[in-house]
């Protein structure tokens, strides 16, 4: 049975993760779309529940408008994957490296180098993901090194 959904941490990888399992389950239960309109607007709360109200009745019975709105307010849809890497932040029930592959990913979706390319491309990418970690002594500490394979390496001893 899947969870209630707030929306309210504002995290595109975890509403994707959430419909994706509620879309699974509709498969497995064989729900019908009518069904699959009420059902998750049953399972919204707070400021998600908010805008499903705000939504026209048309759109909320409809089950491939209702999905698309829900993957356009809370999951990206339509926002680039550039500005989907340059806003991206380690969370905190993230480590260091996990907050790095998350990063390394997002990087890859948006088109940049980060693994092969020019040295600069690899630079900027060790300065993106040391602004963006939210651990200042381990940030002081990579900035010293600035080279990303030495950066897995720290944070691998590190967990």
């Amino acid at each position: 049975e899947p969870k209630e959904f707030s929306g309210k941490d504002e995290d595109e990888d975890r509403a994707r993760a959430w419909i994706g399992k509620v879309k699974s389950a509709f498969v497995r239960d064989q729900a019908p779309d009518d069904e699959k309109c009420l059902v998750l607007g049953s399972l919204f709360t707070g400021s998600a529940r908010n805008w499903y109200r705000q939504l026209s009745r048309i759109t909320r019975s409809d089950w491939k408008k209702l999905l698309r709105e829900f993957q356009v307010q809370f999951c990206g849809l339509g926002v680039s994957v550039a500005r989907q890497y340059y806003h991206a932040r380690k969370r905190a029930d993230e480590t260091p490296l996990e907050y790095l592959y998350r990063l390394n990913v997002e990087g890859l979706r948006a088109k940049l180098r980060v693994k092969s390319g020019p040295s600069d491309v690899r630079r900027e990418h060790v300065e993106h993901f040391i602004e963006t970690l939210n651990d200042r002594d381990l940030a002081d500490q990579l900035a010293l090194l600035r080279i990303s394979d030495a950066l897995e390496e720290v944070l691998r001893a590190r967990q």
